[in-house]
């Protein structure tokens, strides 16, 4: 209550008036106040004006305007009792100043007075009267979402306190609490205290925040689905991948936080969203081809599972590219490496995938032996070089696989050639040993395949395809043996090569033998037939002499010579006609003995015919091997003895080369063997001489 006093013109006794204002002030710990305004006596006191408050047993007295009244002018009244020396008063009480005093027991005081005593009587200037006061209210409400307790409008006692309580709803939160429109934030419980005036209390609420969560095929995210999370508080998600299948990506509000298994949201004050994704952990099956060349640049397919979405391939920790095919399936292509095994690993969103590939070094070539071989294949050779693989190396030749390989160490190998291709081809060949490395360079050319032709009649000779070279071997044919005479002569023998513009096609003329001779005419023996390719003549040999009455001792000249039968007889010359090298050799000289005659041998490739001695007659001389085939042909057969009446030994037929052996006594001399171009033996006494044999000519085309 304030209380103001004022001097008046007129006399102090009478009193004109008091206006009385009465004020409730609500203070700290709701004190109410009472102000009063006194009009002053008409004699001549102070005017003050004072606010005073009770709050429990405390009163407050607060000069608010007027004079300053000086220690002893006043007495302070509380219910009618002096209690000024109980205040301990300052020696001015002025404006802004309070006066304060407890009072015993739990009684608050019914009145307050300023007693003004400077002026002679006691003048009151100001005074103020508490009774009892009635009960206030307090309104509440509430937003949706929530409730505050009690509710509505409240009868309070006065100076009595009061206790709300701010519940949500499930689902909400406190958003505000204001008293009397002052917010004091998101409480849960508010107390009003002394209440001595009515006020308002209300309460607001929102939906708590949600996060909506989700996972993908193959896994799962708990809890799941529309989750509500208290305004500011937490929220754990388990994210698990199904057997089999990884943790690809968990997005928060659509932006990745990684893979985790679990993720935290904290001070949830909005809503949000989780989508947790899976995908297959990949796997490796196999890999095709499992091995390679370290230059790398091979195709590979890696086969397994989980690849979709790959990333990355690597080989030994290098990149390589590829191009995922399906989710079982992917093509690569590998880097360069070194030798050995190295690793591959596939990356997927799944995880990785890890296998085992071989970087393999490039195979060499050095060398083959044999370097040629017939067209019809079937040769063994062996191959050097380096690199090669014990179960993983392949030969070609011209580009056709060779068979049954065998790989004696890394670097020797053995193989079957294949047939040359087109079949009946001559020529160089390519030779190329492959691995998972790759090919060998430095093979080119380096077999040679040939064909050999064997005539033993006249026909034409077709040039294999791709042949640039013949090598020849021609064989004359062999001269028949005299009668009772001497061998007759191998067939001439002419070897070589041409290299080099060959025809398509050349003819071919295959030269018959020589008859034997008989008791007729000279006797002697019929010379061989030359035998020709392209322009290579291969002379026939010549016939054997003959000692028959009338006949002729003489040995005729040929490829090789026929040798005489008497020592008075010439020896037929080989080499006719004249070729370099020789084509054959001289007939033997015959020998004569108390009547008996011995024939000499007929001339071979390799030697003249033998000489007769006085009991034996000469041998035939021996052939000339072909480097074709290693054949010896061309052999001289012996002159035929006389046993019968002179003890001595017909001449001996060469071993190699075909002749015949020459007769003794009444027996033929032997037939030179055909295709030999060997002479036919000389006959005895009274026998014929064997026929020459048929001549040869032995091509060989690379």
């Amino acid at each position: 209550m304030k209380i103001s006093g004022r001097k008046h013109d007129y006399a102090v006794s009478e009193i004109i008036g008091t206006v009385l204002l009465i004020s409730i002030v609500v203070l700290a710990g709701s004190v109410v106040a009472v102000a009063v305004l006194s009009q002053p006596q008409a004699q001549k006191i102070p005017s003050v004006s004072t606010v005073t408050s009770i709050q429990s047993q405390t009163v407050y007295i607060k000069h608010d305007g007027g004079d300053a009244l000086q220690n002893g002018t006043y007495l302070l009244l509380v219910n009618g009792n002096d209690l000024t020396s109980k205040i301990n008063p300052p020696a001015t009480w002025s404006i802004g100043e309070t006066l304060t005093y407890t009072l015993p027991g739990t009684t608050p005081p019914s009145s307050v007075q300023i007693e003004y005593i400077g002026s002679g009587s006691p003048v009151i200037v100001a005074s103020s009267s508490f009774g009892p006061a009635g009960p206030c209210t307090i309104t509440t409400s509430a937003s949706a979402g929530g409730s505050i307790s009690p509710n509505g409008t409240v009868s309070v006692t006065y100076g009595g306190s009061q206790t709300f309580t701010i519940s949500p709803n499930s689902g909400y939160y406190i958003t505000g609490v204001f008293a009397d429109s002052v917010s004091h934030g998101a409480i849960t419980s508010y107390t009003f205290t002394n209440v001595t005036s009515s006020h308002t209390i209300s309460a607001t609420f929102a939906t708590n925040p949600v996060i909506t969560a989700s996972a993908g095929a193959n896994g799962t995210i708990s809890p799941n689905g529309t989750v509500s999370v208290t305004y500011g508080g937490s929220q754990t998600f388990t994210i698990s991948p199904n057997s089999g299948y990884n943790i690809t990506s968990v997005l928060v509000d659509g932006s990745s936080v990684g893979s985790n298994s679990t993720y935290i949201f904290t001070n949830v004050q909005a809503s949000h969203s989780i989508a947790a994704s899976f995908a297959l952990i990949p796997t490796y099956t196999s890999i095709s081809p499992t091995a390679g060349p370290t230059a790398g640049g091979t195709p590979v397919t890696i086969t397994g599972a989980g690849f979709t979405g790959a990333t990355a391939v690597t080989f030994g920790g290098s990149s390589a590219s590829f191009m995922v095919n399906n989710d079982t399936s992917i093509n690569a292509t590998t880097p360069a490496g070194s030798a050995g095994l190295a690793n591959f690993v596939v990356t997927a969103p799944g995880g990785s995938a890890t296998g085992t590939y071989t970087y393999v070094a490039t195979p060499t070539f050095g060398g083959i032996s044999p370097a040629t071989g017939p067209s019809s294949g079937i040769t063994s050779v062996t191959i050097s070089g380096t690199n090669f693989v014990t179960g993983a190396t392949t030969v070609t030749i011209d580009g056709t696989a060779a068979t049954n390989i065998s790989v004696s160490s890394s670097t020797s190998l053995t193989a079957t050639t294949p047939a040359s291709t087109p079949a009946g081809s001559a020529g160089l060949a390519n030779v190329v040993v492959t691995t998972a490395g790759g090919n060998s360079p430095g093979g080119t050319g380096a077999y040679d395949y040939y064909v050999i032709q064997t005539f033993t009649v006249s026909t034409p000779s077709t040039v294999p395809t791709g042949a640039t070279s013949v090598q020849y071997c021609v064989i004359g044919g062999g001269a028949g043996g005299g009668y009772y005479g001497g061998g007759g002569g191998a067939g001439g023998f002419r070897i070589g090569n041409i290299t080099g513009g060959l025809s398509a096609s050349y003819p071919i003329t295959v030269g018959t033998g020589g008859a034997g001779g008989t008791n007729t005419g000279t006797g002697q023996g019929g010379s061989g037939i030359a035998s020709v390719f392209s322009t290579i003549s291969a002379a026939g040999g010549g016939g054997g002499g003959s000692a028959r009455g009338g006949g002729t001792a003489n040995g005729v000249s040929g490829g090789s010579g026929g040798g005489a039968i008497e020592t008075s007889g010439t020896i037929g010359a080989g080499n006719t006609p004249s070729t370099t090298p020789s084509q054959g050799n001289n007939g033997g000289n015959g020998n004569t003995t108390s009547s008996h005659y011995y024939g000499g041998g007929g001339g071979g490739g390799t030697v003249a015919g033998g000489n007769a001695a006085s009991t034996t007659a000469g041998n035939g001389g021996a052939g000339t091997t072909c480097s074709i085939n290693s054949v010896i042909y061309s052999g001289g057969g012996g002159g035929g003895g006389y046993a019968a009446t002179g003890g001595g030994t017909g001449g001996t037929g060469a071993t190699s080369g075909g002749g015949g052996n020459g007769g003794v006594g009444t027996t033929a001399g032997t037939a030179g063997t055909a295709n030999t171009g060997g002479g036919g033996g000389g006959g005895g006494s009274t026998g014929n001489g064997g026929a020459g044999g048929t001549g040869i000519v032995i091509l060989k085309y690379y």
